[in-house]
C-alpha cells in the first residue's frame, strides 16, 4: 500500500544518503574515487529512478516526504547532483522531475533551489551538470503540470543559461560542462512553449547563428585551426543548438513563419555541410570525436524531421547521402540495426515477431531478452535531453537507445519523409544502391542480416510516406527494382520475412500498376505450390496474407479462392509447426480483410481449424495461439448470423463452441485469452448459446492469474457482460465456490461481491487499460444496480475510503454534532464502527486502497447521487417520505436516509493528503449541499436537514485555506463549495456564517495585486477569480432574497452585514475583471494595441491565452455582482463629478452583455445569458442608468433588438420573464426622459402646442415610425414575439398560411400568462411614447380585434368581473354606432364569434346588451343609405345566427322577432337596394328550412306578410327565368354565327 511505498522512498533515500557521503569521504584519493564511483554509480541511478517511479505513483500523497524539512527526500537528491557520474546526476534529475510532477506545488521552490545552487557552486563542473540537468528535467515537469512555472522564472533561467554561454571561454575546464548545461536549459526552456520562447526570440536566433559557420570558407578555416579539444567543444555547443532548435520548431510551430523557417535553415544547412569533413576531422584528431558528431547527426535529423521537406529540397542531394549512408552502415564498421522495424510492422504480427511477450508483467525483462536493434540497452546517460522530452506512461524512467541505434532510426525516419519528394530517378539509383550494399555485406551473414533489417526500415518507411502524401513510387523500373528487394528478403530470417510482406502490402497502396497485386499473388502462388522449405513457404505465404489485407476483399476477390486452398493446405502440414503458425497467421488476415465475403469458406475453414485444435500436441504454443485467431476471425465474419437456428449455424456454432472449450483448457494463458475473447465475441451474436453461468465463474478465476494478458481478456468480458446482464454476473459471481482456491494469488471475492473484487483489482493492477476497463465494468454494474441497492454501494465505497483515511480530524468534530432521532444515533454509531473501530483486528495482507482507487470510490458516490436525483421518486431528498416508506416496506432504500455517510465521506475525502481526492471530495461536499440544501428536517419546523453538518462542513473546508501548501486547484475548488454553503441558506445565524466567510475573508488577501505568490500567472489568476467569484454569488444572492425560502430575508441581511465590510474593495476588483474580460475577447488584431508592459488586472500578456478559460468560468456572476453594486451603491451617490466615471463603468458593463449575448461562442450557455440578462436588469433598475442610455436613443434600440433576437432563439420562460422586465424597464426610462423635456401632460395642452410637440414623440406628426430606429417598433418586436409564441392564433398570417393549423384549447398556464401579461401592460406603455395626436387617435379596428380576441381566450373567472365585462359591452355599444362604415363592419363580424362563445352566460350576456343595437338599425329599412347597406345585410347575417344560437325552448320567440324585420326589407320594386332585398329574402327562405313551424306560426301574426313574402318569392322566381332566357339565346347567337379566325391568310391558295 501507500504508506509501505513512503517507508520504500525514506529507506531508498537513506541508501543514497550513504553512498554520497562515502564518496566524499574517499574524496582525498583519486584511484579510489574513480573505483567508488564505478562501484555505487549503478546503485545509485537504480535507486534514484526508483524513487521517481514510487513518487509518481503516490503523486499528491507523497506530500508529507517531502514537506517535512527534517525527513525530506529532495536533499539526498540534490546530493547525487554534484557526483562525480553523469549517468547518476541524470537519474537524480529524472528523479527531481517525478517529484515535481507529483507534487506540482514544489516545482517553483525546486526551481529556486536549483538556480541559486547553480549560482553558488559556478566553479564546480558536476554541479554545472547537474543543476543545469535538474532544472532542464524541472521544466519539462512543467510540461507535465497544469498550473506550469511564474514567466518571470523562465526569464530567470534564460539568463542564466546565455551567462554560461557566454563564459565558455573563460574556463577550459568548465567549458564542456556550461556548453552541455546552457544549450540543455535553454531547449528545456523552449518545450514550454512560444510564450517563453517570444521575448527571447533575437537573442536565441542571434545564439544559433554564432554557433555555425557562415560559410564554406569559415568552415574550411576552421578545420586548419582547430584541435581534439576545440573540436570536441564545438561538436558539444552545435549538438546542443540543434537540439535547443528542434524544441523550438516542435513547441512554438504558432510563431514559426516561413521568414523565420528561412532563417533556421542557414545554421541548417552549415551543420549538413560540416558533416562532410567530420571524418577527416576524426582521422586527425582521435576517435573520441565520433560520438559528438554522432550527436550532432541525431539532432540534425531530429529537427529536419520537423520541418516540411519542401523548406530544405534544396540539400536534398547531401542529405539524402548521409543518410543512405547512415543507415546501409557505410561509414559503420558495428553491426547496428535499427529499432523501428517492430513499430512499422502490424500489431497483429506480434506472433511472428515474438513481441506479444510485451503483453505481461514482465514486459522489461522480456525487452532486456529481444536480440535486435538495441532492445533492453537503453540508459538515461545516452541522450541527457530524455530528462525533459520524453514522458514515459506507467513510471517508467526514460531509457533512451544508444547513440548508435538512435542515429540510425533518425535518419531512418527522415528518410521516410523526404523520399516522395525525391525525383524519381533518384528514387532508383537508391533501389539499386541498396541491393548493392546487401551483396557487398554478403561474406559477413551478420553484417548483411543489419543492412537488409536497416533497408528494410527505411524502404517500409519510404512506402508508408508515399502512401501518407498520395504519391506513387515510380515506374515499371523503381518498380522491378523495389520487388526485387522485397523477393529475396521473403527468404531470409524471420524479421526480414515479416518486414518484406509488410512491403509487399505498403506497395500495392503506392503503385500505378493496377495489375501489381495479381502478379504478386501468382507469384507467391507459384512459390507456395513448388517450393518445399519452411523459409520460402512462410515467407510467400505471409506476403499473401498482407496483399489481401493493404488490398482489401473488393480489390483481391478474385484469388481468394486459390488463397484460402493454399492456405488451408498449408495449415495442416503437421511436419512444421513453423509454417502452421505464418499459415494460419495469414489465413486470419484474410478473414478479417474479406469479412461478410468471406462467409462461402468459413464450413471448410472451421473444420480445419477444428480438427487442428484435436491434432496439434498442447505444446505447439503458437500454432494454438494462431488457431484462435482464425477463430475469432470465423466468428466475426459470421457476426449476429451465428443466432440463427438453422442446422448449418447450429453446426458452426457447436464448432466455435468446441474449439473454446479446447483452448479454455490448454496450459497458456495466451491460448485461454484467446478462448474468452473468442467466447465473448459468441456472446456479441448470439447471447442465448453461451453459457454465462459457468463462464462468469471462470473469468472470476482468472482475474487471479498471474498473465496479465489472461487477466486483460477477463475483464474485458466482464466488462461486456455487465452492460446487459449485470445482477445474473454478480450474483454467479458470488456462489462460485471453487474462488477460495485462488484467493491466495490476489483477489478474494468475500461479502462484497465482485464489485469489491474489482476494486481491490484496481490497487493491484499498473496495466492502464486494464484499470479502465475495470472502471467500465464497475460503472456498468453500477448504473444496472446501484438504486436497488444504495445501502451496499455506500457500504463498499465507505469501507475503501476508510480503509487508509486519517479519521483524527473526523473524530475531532464528532462531538459538535447533536442527533435528533434515535435511529440516527443507532446509525451513526454503526458508522463510527466502521469508519475508526476494530483498527486491531484488520488482517495484514489486506492491500490498502490507493489514492486513485479511493478517487474513483468518491465518484461513485457522486454517481450514486445523480442517479438518485435523476430517477422519478422523490423520495430519495425527501426524509419524511423516505421514512414513511421504510417502515412499511423494509427492502426499500433512499439515499437521504444515508446522508450522514455521504456527507462523512465528502469529509474524509477533502481532508486527505492526495490533492485529487480532496478535489473529489470537495466536489462531492457541493453535490451534497446543491442536491440537499432544501430537504427539511421534519421534526423541526423550519429548519433543514443539512443544518446539523455544519461542523463537518467548516472542518472540510479550513485546510484548504489555512495551509501554506495547499495547490491553486484545492483553493479554487473550496471557494466554490465554501459560495454554495453560505448561498444555500441552510445556515442562518450571523455567527455560524462567519465561520465559513472568515475563510473567504482570510483569501481576500491573496488577491491583492502586488502580493507573492509562488504559484504561477495562471494559477494565480486562477485563484483570484475564484476567490472574486465566491463573493460574487454571495453578494448577488444577499441582493435577491428567495421569499420562498427565506421569508423574513434574515439570511439575506446577515450575509449582505458579512459582505458590507470588504464591498468597495470587492467591488473594485470586480469591474477590475470586467475590464480584464472585455480585453481578452477583443480580437487578435487589436492585441497590438495593448501596452507592451501591460495585460489586465490580473493577467499578463504571457498568460493571456492561459488564463481565458477561467474568465471565462467566473465572469458572468461577477458582472452581476458588479451591476449590482453600481445600481444600489455607486450610481445612487449621484456624485455630479463622477459622471465621467459613471459613464465609463456603465458602458463597460453594457458592452461585455451585449457582446455575450450577441457572440455564438457564449450565447450557448443559458447561465451566461441569464447572467447578461440578470445585470442588464440590474442596471436598467437605476434611474441615472435609464436617463444616461436615453440621451442616445440608438443605444436603447440597439438593446431591444438584441433582446428580441435572444428571444426569436430560446424557450426559456426565466429569459423571456427577464427580456419583458428589461424591456418594460427601457420603455419606462424613456417616457421619463421625455417628460421631463416638458412632454409628459402633453394630452391636456391645446392642439397648437400639441403639434410643436409631436416631433419629439415616436411617429410625428404624420405619425410614421422608421423600423431600426424607433423604441416603439423594437418594443412591439417584443411584445408580439411573446405574444405570438404563447398564442400563435393572433398573427392571422399564421392562421391563413397553416391549413392544418389547430388552435390550442384550455387556458393558458400560469407562467405562459404572466408572461402574456407583462406583454399587454408593455403594449400600453409604448403608447405613451407615440406622439399626442396618434396616441389619441388609437385604431378602433385593432382595438376591436384585440378585446375580441380577449373575450374568446379569457378565462371565465376573468369575464366574470362585472366591471370588466360592462367596460367590453360599453366599447362594442359605442363602436356600432360609429359614424364609422369600416369600424362598424369590423364590429359587426366580430361580435359573431362572441355570440358564440362556449359560456352561455358570456354569450347571453352580450346577446341581451348588443341585441337591441343591432336591430335598430334595421328598424327603418328604407331609410338607410346606400352607403350603409353593407352594415344593414351585416346586421341580417348577425340575426340570422341568432337564430341559430336560440335554445329550442325561445327559437320561436326569436324567429317571431327576426321574421319581421327581415320582411321589412323586402322591397316591392327594383330598386339600387336590390342588394339588402335578396339578402332579406335569402335569409327567410334559409330559416323557413331550417324553423318551418316557427316560420309560419311567425307569419300569421301579422296580415300581409305571407302575402309579401310570397310575392317578393314570385318576383325572384321571374327575374331568374328572364336571365335564363337571355342567357339561353345568347348562347343560339355565338352558335349560329361561326367564329372569324384569329389568324387571317395573306395569299390566296384557291
Amino acid at each position: 500500500g501507500e504508506p509501505q511505498q513512503q517507508v520504500a522512498v525514506l529507506e531508498l533515500c537513506k541508501i543514497i544518503s550513504k553512498q554520497t557521503s562515502s564518496l566524499d569521504a574517499n574524496t582525498v584519493d583519486a584511484n579510489n574515487m574513480n573505483q567508488e564511483v564505478l562501484s555505487s554509480q549503478h546503485v545509485l541511478v537504480c535507486a534514484t529512478q526508483e524513487v521517481g517511479s514510487l513518487m509518481r505513483a503516490l503523486s499528491t500523497s507523497a506530500l508529507p516526504l517531502v514537506a517535512e524539512s527534517q525527513n525530506s527526500i529532495v536533499d539526498p537528491i540534490l546530493a547525487v547532483l554534484l557526483y562525480p557520474s553523469n549517468a547518476a546526476r541524470l537519474s537524480a534529475a529524472w528523479c527531481l522531475r517525478c517529484i515535481a510532477v507529483a507534487l506540482p506545488s514544489q516545482l517553483t521552490l525546486m526551481v529556486d533551489k536549483c538556480i541559486e545552487k547553480l549560482k553558488s557552486l559556478k566553479s564546480s563542473g558536476e554541479a554545472i551538470s547537474g543543476y543545469s540537468a535538474a532544472i532542464a528535467s524541472l521544466l519539462g515537469a512543467a510540461r507535465e503540470c497544469p498550473m506550469g512555472i511564474p514567466y518571470e522564472k523562465g526569464k530567470v533561467i534564460f539568463k542564466v543559461a546565455e551567462d554560461m554561454l557566454r563564459a565558455v571561454g573563460q574556463n577550459s575546464r568548465l567549458s564542456i560542462f556550461r556548453t552541455q548545461g546552457g544549450w540543455l536549459m535553454i531547449g528545456s526552456l523552449l518545450t514550454l512553449g512560444s510564450t517563453f520562447a517570444r521575448p527571447h526570440l533575437p537573442k536565441l536566433l542571434l545564439l544559433w547563428k554564432t554557433s555555425f559557420p557562415r560559410s564554406m570558407r569559415e568552415l574550411d578555416q576552421e578545420r586548419q585551426r582547430g584541435d581534439a579539444f576545440s573540436w570536441q567543444l564545438t561538436l558539444e555547443s552545435r549538438s546542443g543548438a540543434l537540439c535547443a532548435m528542434r524544441s523550438f520548431v516542435a513547441h512554438c510551430s504558432d510563431i514559426l513563419t516561413e521568414e523565420l523557417t528561412r532563417k533556421l535553415m542557414v545554421p541548417l544547412e552549415s551543420a549538413l555541410a560540416m558533416m562532410s569533413i567530420i571524418p577527416q576531422i576524426i582521422s586527425l584528431y582521435g576517435t573520441h570525436l565520433k560520438a559528438g558528431a554522432a550527436m550532432v547527426r541525431l539532432r540534425l535529423y531530429d529537427i529536419l524531421a520537423l520541418l516540411p521537406p519542401t523548406s530544405y529540397e534544396g540539400i536534398f542531394n547531401s542529405l539524402l547521402r548521409e543518410l543512405v549512408a547512415e543507415f546501409t552502415l557505410t561509414d559503420n564498421q558495428a553491426n547496428t540495426t535499427t529499432s523501428l522495424l517492430r513499430s512499422l510492422c502490424h500489431h497483429d504480427d506480434n506472433v511472428l515477431l515474438g513481441t506479444w511477450l510485451k503483453e505481461s508483467d514482465q514486459s522489461l525483462i522480456e525487452d532486456q531478452l529481444q536480440g535486435y536493434g538495441g532492445s533492453g540497452s537503453g540508459s538515461i546517460e545516452h541522450d541527457s535531453t530524455t530528462v525533459y522530452l520524453q514522458s514515459y506512461e506507467h513510471n517508467v524512467a526514460p531509457g533512451p537507445l544508444p547513440l548508435g541505434v538512435s542515429v540510425i532510426d533518425a535518419a531512418i525516419a527522415l528518410f521516410g519523409l523526404a523520399f516522395p519528394h525525391v525525383a524519381m530517378k533518384h528514387r532508383l539509383q537508391m533501389l539499386n544502391h541498396f541491393d548493392e550494399c546487401v551483396k557487398q555485406a554478403a561474406k559477413n551473414a551478420q553484417r548483411q542480416r543489419a543492412v537488409q533489417i536497416n533497408i528494410f526500415t527505411a524502404l517500409i518507411c519510404a512506402l508508408k510516406g508515399l502512401a501518407e502524401n498520395k504519391r506513387h513510387l515510380g515506374g515499371a523500373d523503381v518498380q522491378i527494382a523495389a520487388t526485387g528487394l522485397i523477393v529475396t528478403a521473403l527468404i531470409s530470417t524471420p524479421h526480414l520475412r515479416c518486414a518484406a510482406g509488410e512491403a509487399v502490402g505498403r506497395m500495392t497502396q503506392v503503385t500505378n500498376d493496377n495489375n501489381f497485386p495479381s502478379k504478386t499473388a501468382q507469384l507467391c502462388f507459384e512459390k507456395l505450390k513448388t517450393a518445399r522449405d519452411v523459409i520460402s513457404r512462410t515467407g510467400h505465404s505471409f506476403a499473401l496474407g498482407c496483399l489481401h489485407r493493404y488490398v482489401g476483399g473488393m480489390g483481391s476477390s478474385q484469388h481468394l479462392r486459390m488463397s484460402v486452398g493454399i492456405l488451408l493446405a498449408l495449415s495442416q502440414d503437421s511436419n512444421s509447426p513453423e509454417v502452421q503458425v505464418w499459415a494460419l497467421h495469414a489465413l486470419s488476415l484474410i478473414i478479417d480483410a474479406f469479412g461478410p465475403m468471406f462467409r462461402s469458406f468459413v464450413e471448410p475453414a472451421l473444420q480445419v481449424v477444428l480438427t487442428l485444435f484435436l491434432q496439434v500436441a498442447p505444446h505447439h504454443i503458437q500454432v494454438h495461439r494462431c488457431l484462435g485467431r482464425c477463430l475469432s476471425a470465423l466468428i466475426t465474419t459470421i457476426g449476429p448470423e451465428m443466432q440463427v437456428t438453422s442446422a448449418s449455424i447450429s453446426g458452426i456454432r457447436s464448432s466455435c463452441l468446441t474449439s473454446c472449450a479446447i483452448m479454455s483448457h490448454h496450459s497458456d494463458a495466451q491460448v485461454q485469452a484467446e478462448s474468452v475473447g473468442c467466447l465473448q465475441q459468441l456472446h456479441m451474436f448470439a447471447p442465448r448459446h453461451v453459457e454465462v453461468a459457468s463462464l462468469v465463474p471462470r473469468l472470476c478465476r482468472y482475474l487471479s492469474s498471474w498473465h496479465l494478458v489472461l487477466r486483460r481478456a477477463s475483464v474485458s468480458c466482464l466488462r461486456q457482460l455487465a452492460q446487459k446482464e449485470a445482477l445474473e454476473v454478480c450474483q454467479l459471481a458470488s456462489s462460485d465456490p471453487k474462488l477460495e482456491d485462488h484467493s491466495k494469488k490476489g483477489v478474494v471475492i468475500t461479502d462484497s461481491g465482485l464489485e469489491g473484487a474489482l476494486f481491490s483489482l484496481l490497487d493491484r493492477e499498473m496495466n492502464s487499460q486494464l484499470s479502465s476497463d475495470i472502471r467500465d465494468t464497475i460503472n456498468h454494474i453500477l448504473q444496472d444496480l446501484a438504486l436497488n441497492h444504495l445501502t451496499f454501494w455506500l457500504t463498499l465505497c465507505k469501507s475503501v475510503l476508510a480503509a487508509s483515511s486519517d479519521n483524527t480530524a473526523l473524530s475531532k468534530i464528532e462531538h459538535e454534532q447533536q442527533e435528533t432521532t434515535d435511529d440516527k444515533d443507532d446509525k451513526d454509531d454503526n458508522d463510527e464502527d466502521t469508519f475508526t473501530g476494530n483498527k486491531e483486528q484488520k488482517k495484514v495482507n489486506v492491500l490498502q486502497p490507493r489514492w486513485p482507487t479511493r478517487v474513483f470510490a468518491i465518484d461513485i458516490v457522486r454517481r450514486l447521487i445523480s442517479m438518485c436525483h435523476s430517477s422519478s421518486d422523490p423520495a430519495h431528498f425527501d426524509l419524511e417520505i423516505a421514512r414513511n416508506i421504510a417502515r412499511k416496506e423494509t427492502k426499500r432504500d433512499y439515499l437521504v436516509l444515508h446522508l450522514s455517510d455521504l456527507v462523512r465521506m465528502s469529509f474524509m475525502a477533502s481532508t486527505d493528503n492526495s490533492v485529487q481526492l480532496k478535489m473529489a471530495g470537495l466536489e462531492a461536499l457541493q453535490d451534497v449541499i446543491k442536491y440537499f440544501k432544501e430537504v427539511p428536517e421534519p421534526e423541526f419546523q423550519g429548519s433543514v436537514i443539512l443544518e446539523q453538518y455544519q461542523a463537518n462542513v467548516g472542518a472540510a473546508l479550513r485546510p484548504a485555506f489555512s495551509s501554506s501548501e495547499t495547490s491553486a486547484e484545492i483553493i479554487v475548488r473550496a471557494c466554490e463549495v465554501c459560495s454554495a454553503w453560505v448561498t444555500s441558506l441552510v445556515v442562518r445565524d450571523l455567527s455560524d456564517l462567519k465561520r465559513v466567510t472568515s475563510l473567504l475573508v482570510s483569501s481576500l488577501d491573496m488577491v491583492n495585486p502586488s502580493s507573492e505568490s509562488k504559484h504561477s500567472e495562471t494559477a494565480s489568476t486562477m485563484i483570484k477569480l475564484a476567490v472574486l467569484n465566491a463573493w460574487a454569488k454571495i453578494y448577488i444572492a444577499a441582493m435577491h432574497p428567495d421569499p420562498s425560502i427565506d421569508p423574513t430575508q434574515v439570511v439575506e441581511q446577515n450575509m449582505l452585514t458579512l459582505v458590507q465590510p470588504h464591498l468597495q474593495v470587492l467591488a473594485e476588483h470586480w469591474l477590475a475583471v470586467v475590464k480584464d474580460q472585455a480585453i481578452l475577447r477583443l480580437p487578435p488584431e487589436f492585441h497590438s494595441h495593448l501596452p507592451e508592459q501591460g495585460g489586465g488586472a490580473f493577467f499578463t500578456l504571457e498568460s493571456m491565452v492561459s488564463v481565458r478559460s477561467h474568465y471565462t468560468t467566473v465572469w458572468p456572476a461577477i458582472l452581476h455582482a458588479s451591476a449590482l453594486w453600481l445600481t444600489h451603491v455607486h450610481f445612487a451617490e449621484e456624485d455630479d463629478t463622477k459622471t465621467d466615471d459613471y459613464n465609463l463603468k456603465l458602458h463597460l458593463a453594457l458592452g461585455v452583455c451585449v457582446e455575450a449575448l450577441c457572440s455564438p461562442r457564449t450565447s450557448d450557455s443559458i447561465n451566461v445569458i441569464l447572467s447578461c440578462l440578470s445585470t442588464l436588469d440590474a442596471l436598467y433598475s437605476s434611474d441615472w442608468t435609464r436617463s444616461k442610455i436615453n440621451e442616445d436613443k440608438s443605444t436603447a434600440v440597439e438593446l431591444l433588438n438584441v433582446l428580441h433576437r435572444l428571444l426569436l432563439t430560446r424557450d426559456s420562460h426565466t429569459t423571456q420573464q427577464i427580456v419583458l422586465r428589461i424591456a418594460k424597464k427601457i420603455i419606462s426610462g424613456a417616457i421619463q426622459f421625455q417628460s421631463k423635456g416638458g412632454f409628459f401632460n402633453m394630452l391636456c395642452l391645446s392642439l397648437p402646442e400639441e403639434e410643436d410637440a409631436a416631433g419629439s414623440w415616436e411617429g410625428g406628426e404624420d405619425g410614421s415610425i422608421e423600423a431600426g430606429h424607433s423604441l416603439v417598433f423594437a418594443s412591439l418586436e417584443i411584445c408580439m414575439c411573446v405574444l405570438v409564441r404563447k398564442m400563435p392564433s393572433v398573427n392571422p398570417t399564421f392562421r391563413t398560411t397553416s391549413h392544418d393549423y389547430q388552435p390550442k384549447r384550455g387556458p393558458l398556464s400560469a407562467a405562459d400568462a404572466s408572461l402574456v401579461s407583462t406583454a399587454l401592460v408593455l403594449l400600453t406603455d409604448v403608447l405613451d411614447l407615440c406622439s399626442p395626436r396618434e396616441s389619441v387617435a388609437h385604431d378602433p379596428v385593432s382595438m376591436l380585434t384585440s378585446i375580441s380576441l380577449f373575450v374568446i381566450t379569457a378565462p371565465t373567472e376573468v369575464l366574470d368581473q362585472t366591471q370588466i365585462l360592462r367596460k367590453i359591452i360599453n366599447f362594442f355599444q359605442n363602436k356600432l354606432s360609429s359614424n364609422d362604415l369600416n369600424v362598424e363592419l369590423k364590429c359587426l363580424s366580430l361580435i359573431s364569434p362572441i355570440f358564440r362563445h362556449p359560456d352561455p352566460t358570456i354569450s347571453s350576456t352580450f346577446i341581451q346588451h348588443l341585441t337591441p343595437c343591432i336591430v335598430a338599425k334595421l328598424k327603418l329599412p328604407h331609410e338607410i343609405p346606400t352607403n350603409q347597406l353593407s352594415v344593414a345585410i351585416e346586421c341580417m347575417n348577425v340575426m340570422e345566427l341568432l337564430v341559430t344560437l336560440a335554445p329550442n325552448e325561445h327559437r320561436t320567440a326569436v324567429v317571431a322577432m327576426v321574421v319581421p324585420i327581415l320582411i321589412s326589407c323586402l322591397s316591392d320594386t327594383t330598386s339600387q337596394r336590390s342588394s339588402l332585398h335578396d339578402s332579406a329574402l335569402k335569409k327567410l327562405l334559409q330559416i323557413g328550412l331550417s324553423q318551418p313551424d316557427a316560420f309560419k306560426t311567425s307569419l300569421d301574426t301579422v296580415p300581409g306578410f305571407k302575402s309579401r313574402l310570397e310575392s317578393a318569392i314570385r318576383r325572384n322566381q321571374e327575374a331568374q327565368q328572364a336571365r335564363e332566357k337571355s342567357v339561353a339565346k345568347n348562347t343560339t347567337a355565338a352558335v349560329a354565327k361561326p367564329a372569324q379566325p384569329s389568324i387571317k391568310l395573306k395569299m390566296d391558295f384557291s
